[in-house]
């Protein structure tokens, strides 16, 4: 593991402008069984405010997360830029709306995800706007491995399938976070961004950065990221120290 000062410290002295991109389950909050009560851990919400306050920078929350959860849940800032929906979804711009063929797409999807959990005790189907969550968390391992793996949906053209941690997310039209950040990083011209996150959606994104930008992975998933931190309280230690050096205060 790597320790927060020694990842704020990199942060700190990287070519600016600098992004801060951050996932939230797993990094800002901890990982529960069921979204609807996941909530952020003390502090995070004060220490991406006092980051992005900082001259040359820009945070951004970067989520599999519909938009209205972030907004509603999690209290983000109204400044706060948020990406969700794994790039569906941007606060910057009108929320994506699906189409009568799209809503068509969704309804059957819904129906046939939520025939396969209910066969599986434990496995649950999340809706959201713009896609449909497969969740066996609750599951016995061997079942919910073996619902994952379910080669069905598979077969299905024009499904963007976005694995995660005990569940697969499932949208009817493509969905990667690596594209939102790359966007993020034109828009904002930044030198360097750092993400952070702890899913394998957020690889897409750690697996494409470059140098000077910095790769965070959190928790002990494996990864192409070169610092490590332990949880979503280190991320926050590490918030909360990049803010200090950026603003020259010493402890």
């Amino acid at each position: 593991m790597s320790s927060p000062a020694e990842v704020a410290a990199a942060a700190a002295t990287a070519p600016r402008p600098l992004l801060v991109a951050v996932d939230v389950d797993g990094t800002l909050s901890l990982i529960v069984s069921h979204p609807a009560d996941a909530v952020l851990v003390p502090g995070a919400g004060e220490a991406l405010a006092r980051v992005a306050a900082l001259d040359g920078v820009t945070v951004a929350v970067v989520s599999g997360r519909p938009l209205h959860e972030l907004r509603d849940q999690f209290g983000f800032r109204p400044d706060t830029r948020l990406i969700g929906s794994h790039g569906l979804e941007d606060s910057s711009v009108t929320t994506a709306h699906l189409s009568p063929a799209e809503e068509a797409r969704m309804e059957a999807l819904r129906a046939e995800l939520n025939a396969m959990a209910a066969g599986v005790p434990g496995a649950w189907v999340e809706d959201k706007p713009l896609s449909e969550v497969l969740h066996v968390r609750g599951a016995t391992e061997a079942a919910g491995d073996a619902l994952l793996a379910e080669a069905g949906l598979r077969d299905q053209p024009g499904l963007s399938l976005v694995p995660g941690q005990r569940g697969l997310e499932v949208a009817v039209r493509s969905a990667s976070k690596r594209p939102a950040v790359e966007r993020l990083r034109a828009q904002t011209g930044a030198a360097t961004v750092m993400y952070v996150g702890d899913d394998m959606t957020d690889e897409t994104v750690l697996v494409g950065l470059r140098p000077p930008d910095i790769g965070v992975k959190v928790g002990d998933l494996p990864s192409v990221a070169p610092y490590r931190l332990d949880g979503p309280a280190d991320v926050v230690q590490m918030l909360e120290e990049l803010a200090h050096l950026l603003s020259g205060v010493s402890r």
